[in-house]
């Protein structure tokens, strides 16, 4: 399992993610651009998703579905919760099951993953069970997305990176299944970014000017994630010195 953070934001949507994955009780990190949990959909314009659950569902919903929106839709900029109800979520849905899986799924539920879907302005979610909802302003789905989405109500008003940021954070702090470096992406520049910093930021101490944010090119492989050493005050040092 992993985190994923939607943000619908003066016009524009947003995700981040976290790039760990786990095989059993091993972990790793993605660290291609073409692997990670929030992407581009190549085929439709300003629209990316994000991908919690199975890597396997990721892998063929990103690379082997057809095009999830209609285009008549998308140049009359029609789209609204039926769009995905009926198109989108058939074709996600139809693409795992040609395609095939290892990993079986729950029997009652046809999809063993949920996904984000930002295009234009309309940021969806969709549940293993078929279910979309359309946000109005911001959503986490994954490990810790409870904490997540707490972050977010408690950062609203500050810079759009921050925020998500701190969702992600807020989630790796109560999820084993979540860890950095982590990635960011938003439907207006396409562009995909990682966040990564030298130092320790508390996050309730996190602004804009902490944030060391790099585009990540075509094929680069992200570095290995760095090892944070927490950071004690003194004077608690010193008390339990004493103890």
């Amino acid at each position: 399992m992993s985190v994923v953070v939607g943000i619908k934001e003066q016009g524009k949507i947003y995700m981040a993610a976290d790039t760990m994955i786990t095989y059993g009780d091993s972990k790793r990190y993605l660290r291609n651009e073409h692997t990670q949990k929030v992407w581009v959909v190549e085929d439709t314009p300003k629209c990316i998703m994000g991908c919690v659950g199975m890597l396997s569902d990721l892998n063929v919903v990103r690379y082997c579905s057809g095009q999830l929106v209609p285009e008549l839709n998308v140049l009359k900029n029609d789209i609204n919760i039926g769009t995905i109800i009926v198109n989108t979520v058939p074709q996600i849905t139809g693409v795992i099951a040609d395609y095939g899986k290892i990993c079986n799924k729950p029997a009652d539920l046809p999809l063993a993953s949920s996904f984000l879907l930002g295009i234009n302005d309309h940021l969806f979610s969709i549940y293993p069970d078929g279910t979309v909802e359309e946000e109005e302003d911001y959503v986490a789905i994954g490990s810790g997305a409870d904490m997540a989405i707490a972050s977010l109500q408690d950062s609203e008003g500050e810079d759009v990176y921050v925020r998500l940021i701190k969702a992600v954070e807020a989630a790796a702090k109560i999820s084993l299944y979540v860890g950095g470096p982590y990635v960011i992406v938003n439907n207006e520049d396409c562009e995909m970014l990682m966040i990564t910093s030298n130092e320790t930021i508390p996050v309730d101490e996190l602004e804009a000017k902490d944030l060391d944010i790099e585009p990540l090119s075509e094929g680069e492989i992200l570095p290995e994630p760095s090892k944070k050493k927490s950071k004690k005050k003194k004077n608690k040092v010193d008390k339990e010195e004493k103890l």
